[in-house]
């Protein structure tokens, strides 16, 4: 299967999953969140799958991926926090660059959060990308490398070359 033809797949199921999300009841909503973000972990090992999961983030915050986390409010995220949580692993690393690509598009104005606006949306875009210069260069520091596997690795610097790409 070419490059191409897996990305088109990964957004075919994605995309089964966030309509799949947006018709979940409260009783099944974070069993489909659950499933979401497994297809999201598995995406977003390359800079494609992570620009594939940004193009959706609108849809995916209107059907409630980050209700009941600790995501949920933007306006309560820490910039200094991003690190550890991004070397903790699935789910909490999956959530926190889901946070990022969200922040992102609030930043570019592609979706809107009435408790986070464009500028401090940048401001936290860039805080991050300054505290995360290992990640930035892909240059891990030793605890980081013991602390998260090659997938985790990729998915994370893939996440940092995204980010790099769009000028905020």
């Amino acid at each position: 299967m070419t490059h191409q033809a897996a990305l088109a797949n990964k957004e075919e199921k994605i995309d089964e999953l966030i309509n799949a999300l947006e018709s979940a009841t409260i009783l099944t909503k974070a069993d489909k969140a659950q499933h979401l973000m497994g297809q999201i972990d598995l995406a977003t090992e390359s800079t494609d799958g992570v620009e594939l999961v940004y193009q959706k983030i609108g849809k995916m915050t209107k059907a409630g991926i980050f209700k009941k986390s600790p995501w949920e409010d933007a306006s309560k995220l820490v910039s200094g926090l991003v690190n550890g949580t991004l070397k903790s692993g699935h789910p909490n690393s999956t959530m926190e660059l889901l946070s990022e690509l969200r922040l992102m598009a609030i930043a570019k104005g592609k979706i809107t959060l009435n408790e986070v606006s464009k500028e401090e949306a940048r401001d936290f875009i860039q805080e991050v990308i300054v505290s995360n210069l290992e990640f930035v260069f892909q240059e891990p520091l030793e605890e980081t490398r013991l602390a998260m596997n090659n997938h985790e690795l990729n998915k994370v610097h893939s996440l940092f070359v995204f980010l790099l790409k769009i000028p905020v």
